[in-house]
């Protein structure tokens, strides 16, 4: 058990003068490269406010990249990579090995005013908004 004083003390007095904050910002690039759609994000940063445990409000834009793939499979699978520098799947990956039925499905991308609709061939679809990748984070707790 934590002994609630000790962990308060050892977080207030936490220096997050050089901490920086990074998240996805907007949805860049999406196209789609055989079974696979791609895209990235740029990543934002936000630095702490002075002496305190908050983070400034506006952020700003650096020269990082989230690069995703995501591929559809049979059974309800989505199979998400995520990384700094593009990076291809492993098709001979030891998880895909444990039932030989697992197929990957074609996946198709359409445009709409507010982002971007990825489907497989039986219909199951995931949104991505152009202005802001929350909803790209958000498919991941689907």
């Amino acid at each position: 058990m934590i002994r609630t004083h000790t962990y308060l003390d050892n977080v207030l007095e936490t220096d997050l003068s050089q901490d920086q904050l990074f998240f996805g910002g907007s949805v860049n690039e999406i196209h789609q490269k055989g079974r696979d759609v791609l895209f990235s994000v740029t990543l934002l940063r936000k630095k702490p406010l002075s002496g305190l445990l908050y983070f400034e409000e506006t952020p700003q834009e650096t020269d990082r990249l989230l690069h995703f793939r995501l591929r559809f499979y049979n059974r309800g699978i989505i199979r998400l990579l995520i990384s700094s520098t593009p990076q291809t799947f492993v098709d001979e990956s030891p998880i895909l090995e444990w039932d030989s039925s697992v197929r990957a499905l074609p996946a198709s991308l359409a445009e709409q005013a507010n982002g971007w609709q990825v489907s497989d061939e039986k219909g199951d679809s995931l949104p991505l908004g152009k202005k802001s990748s929350e909803s790209i984070f958000h498919l991941m707790d689907r």
